[in-house]
């Protein structure tokens, strides 16, 4: 059973480093990520989405990430 776990998380890695080497050509853009991170913040803090600030994503990400940030 131990070795379907290390098979299963070999595989999962692989597919993932693959999936994202297919978007290689895109880059990563620190400021965009910079902005995600503070908002997220933000709203971990307590801040109010669409009121206290502006969010280009649905509020979804910010929850989740937020509980995580208060969470580690």
């Amino acid at each position: 059973m131990r070795s379907n776990t290390c098979i299963a998380k070999a595989l999962t890695a692989t597919l993932t480093l693959v999936y994202l080497g297919c978007l290689t050509r895109y880059g990563l853009t620190f400021e965009d990520e910079g902005t995600l991170l503070a908002q997220i913040a933000r709203f971990a803090d307590g801040e109010s989405l669409y009121t206290d600030f502006h969010i280009g994503y649905t509020p979804g990400v910010y929850w989740l990430n937020g509980l995580l940030m208060k969470a580690f």
